[in-house]
């Protein structure tokens, strides 16, 4: 047998030679070097890094082998007879994620693979880094047998995927920009958004898109300092006027805002840039006929006649068209712009032949002779606004769904004759609740509208002119009604629950009226007519059983009721109000007691509690009181009838079931105790029942036992991973559950056998020899996987069962012998050789047929006889080859034996020689 005392490193030797050689004698060994590190199971690095993408994944799936939500685990597999690898993941602390619920470990015939299993989402609910996502990480814990195991921190990286628009910050804009601000002024700098990616996916470029060219498109006046500062600064000249003569003053620009993403995500929102009057415009001559430009006078001229001396009366001004007087005027002009600045007129006088120049200030009055006329466009100064209404709501003009707002339309007759637009100013008097906005719109401006306690009010509006020195004013009436809204629940007149007793009998023939309900609604019309209805009874009755007048509240019993027995009826008032789903309700609870008309038993609401508890319960404790009571009020008394013969349990007088003595579920997992509870009445007591149902919880109190130990045979030679035998243990707790699920491992780990955890089947883990060892005895555990777990053993023998692999050997390798000649039959020698097998079956041969033409052996016994009569005079000496049937072909030196035969001379021919 040839063995090593030390290990053999391949390292030791040349890396490209992976072959030793050695001679023995006539036996040469070749051991050819594997690197068994390469192979060991679950060899893998102590951490492993692997990126996924960020996205929508699903368990069920199907990944290909390019998608970034999967990678490949770089773990090592089985090596011989070792089981297949087992990996688990687990978090790395409390706190961490539980990874099972985020990957999963596949196999895909190649290898091993992690993949995702649900969604994950980097960048988190907010825009700061904060809640991002970047890394999960986690314990790797890689098993092959009950020896090898091991340990990795895996890092998964999550990569940014762009999934996130741009978002902007207090969005939309609005501004006001004079129209002289000069060209490249920076006029807001408060646009900004925020993405909730990372890198080039949260960096945003800004651009004001095209608008559609018209007067308010401000994509022409207005840029942005750069596509990454979005400050607003004016690219052309504003101009306030064209704008206002449209009614629209206001640039509307759409403003988007662009990842750097792959693919790029954009979001739009608007900038409304108001654009308020300038004083750029020069004052205008107006007069009926003139040649005009817009409503403005083109080249305006006036004439008027002066005689030679002082002037002591106002000059008759008339204007010209063409050379044409026309009637005597006032000289009128009007600012162009909307500023309504003071005007100052300039006169210069002139002679047609002989000119004197003089300058006269002269002020221009407006005609201003009628105060402002007010109408609605109803022409009825009444409106209505709804009760409840919010504050700043405006007034109705009507009350069908075509209203719009109240507005007062002011006009001043001095406008078509001066051709000045007059601006006025309203006020408000006569109650707090109402006023009137610069538009003459009316609108609630205090206090909560009530229908039921204000139903109209009256306003004063006075409206006054602004722009005029007279200032004329006009008083209007207005009346506002209030409508009202189906804003009052009904009213139950009773407070709190009723409470009504009705004594027990048959009523189905002879309807009981027992009580009745009313209710009011502070609304009006429909929205205060109420209706009563029956909402539930508690408990369920037959139909009709108990019913109520829609009209009247009242309340009836029909059907038969029995004492002792409880009703709770929910009757509900509501209101009439349209449309149906504005209906508005209130609910009362009738509390209904049947009262008793003689002695009744004692009561007990249901026939059957379950009663759960762990069978490790201490002895005296209390599990249950059973909620009998006695509707006349007499003493009871409790006794557990049925279902106690073990004498587990006992009950007090006050109905406590307590248990005695301890519980064992494995023998007795549920008890159906039967309670019988009496009254005191005589002289035959009342008595009710009810069973209880204790079921027994379990605990881990049963250690795994084995049937029998073990004794298993298994045939030397066979190869690693043979089956030698299964194990099985029981256990008595529980089925199903982790105090009765088992797991088996070897009480001491050898490098003979392994056992599989969860079916324990033991196998090899190399070959077995038996003439090395016939026997083995080892342990092995069966644990419960229960978190104080209990375990069995038992022992287990594998006898080796020996195959004839062995070669005999001679116990020497020459023998001698001497044998008289003439002899035939004469015994030579015996030969003998020894067989390590454990069945000696040797078989003795010549190596050389011929010789058993002389000799003759016992194929047994070894014995070796002539088989003729060997002569001295013609062969003095000769060598036998002996060998056995099994040692035929062995190059073992051992294996066959030399046998020296002489021949001796008989003692007739000795005596004649001497």
């Amino acid at each position: 047998m040839l063995s090593f005392l030390t290990g053999i490193r391949r390292e030791m030797f040349d890396p490209d030679i992976r072959k030793m050689r050695w001679s023995f004698g006539l036996v040469t060994v070749v051991i050819l070097l594997a690197d068994v590190r390469a192979q060991l199971p679950c060899s893998m690095a102590s951490t492993i890094t692997i990126t996924f993408d960020e996205g929508n994944v699903t368990a069920n799936q199907v990944l290909s082998s390019t998608s970034p939500y999967q990678a490949s685990l770089p773990v090592t597999g089985t090596l011989l007879g070792f089981s297949v690898i087992t990996l688990t993941m687990n978090s790395v602390n409390p706190s961490a994620p539980n990874p099972n619920s985020i990957f999963r470990i596949e196999d895909v015939g190649s290898g091993t693979r992690i993949r995702l299993i649900t969604s994950v989402d980097r960048d988190g609910a907010g825009f700061t880094t904060a809640d991002d996502t970047d890394n999960i990480s986690f314990q790797l814990k890689c098993t092959a047998s009950a020896f090898i195991t091991a340990f990795a921190t895996v890092n998964v990286n999550i990569r940014d995927v762009n999934d996130n628009s741009p978002q902007f910050n207090n969005a939309p804009y609005f501004l006001s920009v004079e129209e002289l601000t000069p060209v490249g002024t920076t006029v807001y700098r408060q646009i900004s958004a925020m993405d909730k990616d990372s890198g080039l996916a949260a960096t945003i470029d800004y651009t004001l898109p095209a608008g559609d060219g018209s007067v308010i498109d401000g994509s022409r006046k207005f840029s942005f300092t750069s596509t990454r500062v979005p400050n607003l600064i004016i690219s052309q000249s504003l101009d306030f006027e064209p704008m206002y003569a449209l009614g629209q003053t206001t640039y509307v620009m759409t403003v988007m805002a662009t990842d750097l993403g792959t693919p790029p995500l954009s979001s739009v929102t608007q900038v409304n840039v108001t654009i308020t009057d300038s004083d750029d415009m020069a004052p205008a001559f107006v007069y009926a006929n003139c040649l005009l430009s817009g409503i403005y006078c083109v080249d305006p001229r006036y004439s008027t006649s002066v005689i030679s001396g002082q002037i002591t009366n106002p000059l008759t001004i008339y204007p010209l068209v063409g050379f044409t007087r026309q009637t005597a005027t006032t000289i009128r002009a009007v600012d162009r712009d909307t500023l309504r600045s003071p005007l100052t007129f300039q006169i210069a006088g002139t002679n047609l032949k002989y000119e004197e120049r003089a300058i006269v200030s002269v002020e221009i009055d407006l005609l201003n002779n009628s105060p402002p006329t007010v109408t609605t466009a109803t022409g009825v100064n009444t409106g209505y606004i709804y009760e409840n209404s919010h504050l700043g709501q405006n007034v109705l003009d009507r009350t069908t769904s075509s209203a719009k707002p109240l507005q007062l339309i002011v006009t001043d007759p001095d406008d078509s004759i001066s051709g000045q637009r007059t601006t006025f100013n309203f006020s408000a008097t006569g109650t707090g609740l109402f006023n009137v906005d610069s538009n003459g719109y009316i609108y609630l401006a205090s206090g909560n509208l009530d229908y039921e306690t204000t139903k109209s009010a009256t306003i004063n509006v006075r409206v006054t002119e602004t722009n005029t020195g007279e200032r004329r004013s006009t008083n209007v009436t207005v009346t506002i009604l209030v409508l009202d809204m189906n804003d009052n629940d009904p009213v139950f007149t009773s407070t709190g629950a009723v409470h009504v007793s009705v004594p027990e009998g048959d009523y189905t023939l002879s309807l009981r009226l027992f009580a009745q309900v009313n209710a009011a609604d502070a609304d009006s019309g429909n929205n205060s007519l109420l209706t009563y209805s029956i909402m539930t009874i508690e408990p369920a009755v037959p139909s009709g059983f108990f019913t109520i007048n829609i009209s009247t509240g009242m309340v009836s019993l029909s059907g038969r009721v029995t004492y002792p027995s409880d009703y709770v009826v929910v009757v509900k008032a509501s209101d009439s109000a349209l449309p149906p789903d504005t209906i508005r309700s209130a609910t009362k609870n009738l509390y209904v007691n049947i009262t008793s008309t003689g002695s009744s038993a004692p009561q007990i609401p249901s026939t059957l509690y379950t009663v759960t508890i762990s069978e490790g319960t201490v002895s005296g404790t209390s599990i249950f009181t059973v909620p009998a009571r006695d509707p006349d009020g007499q003493v009871l008394s409790y006794s557990i009838t049925t279902g106690n013969a073990a004498g587990k349990f006992s009950i007090d007088s006050s109905g406590q079931i307590i248990t005695v003595g301890s519980l064992d579920r494995e023998v007795t997992p549920t008890y159906g105790l039967t309670v019988t509870v009496r009254d005191t009445t005589t002289p035959l007591p009342l008595s009710a029942t009810t069973t209880v149902s204790v079921i027994l919880t379990d605990i881990n109190d049963n250690n795994p036992v084995f049937p029998s130990q073990y004794q298993f045979n298994v045939l030397e030679n066979q190869p690693a991973g043979t089956s030698v035998g299964t194990v099985t243990a029981t256990d008595a707790d529980q089925p199903g559950t982790v105090n009765s699920d088992l797991t088996y491992r070897l009480n001491l780990a050898n490098s003979f056998f392994f056992i599989n955890l969860t079916t324990g089947q033991i196998t090899t883990l190399q070959m077995l020899d038996y003439e090395f060892q016939s026997h083995y005895i080892f342990e092995v555990l069966a644990v419960d996987l229960a978190s104080d777990s209990r375990t069995g053993t038992v022992s287990i023998t594998v006898f080796v069962t020996d195959v004839q692999d062995s070669v005999p050997l001679f116990t020497q390798q020459i023998f001698t012998a001497n044998v008289a000649e003439g002899n035939d039959n004469a015994f030579v020698v015996s030969v003998s050789a020894v067989d390590a097998d454990a069945v000696d079956n040797i078989q003795y041969r010549f190596l050389s047929p011929a010789t058993a033409t002389t000799f003759n052996i016992n194929s047994t016994s070894g014995q070796i006889n002539t088989a003729i009569a060997l002569d001295y005079e013609t062969q003095r000496c000769c060598e036998l080859f002996v060998t056995t049937v099994d040692g035929q072909g062995s190059t073992n030196p051992l294996s066959t034996a030399t046998v020296r035969v002489t021949v001796l001379l008989d003692s007739m021919t000795l005596g004649i020689f001497n």
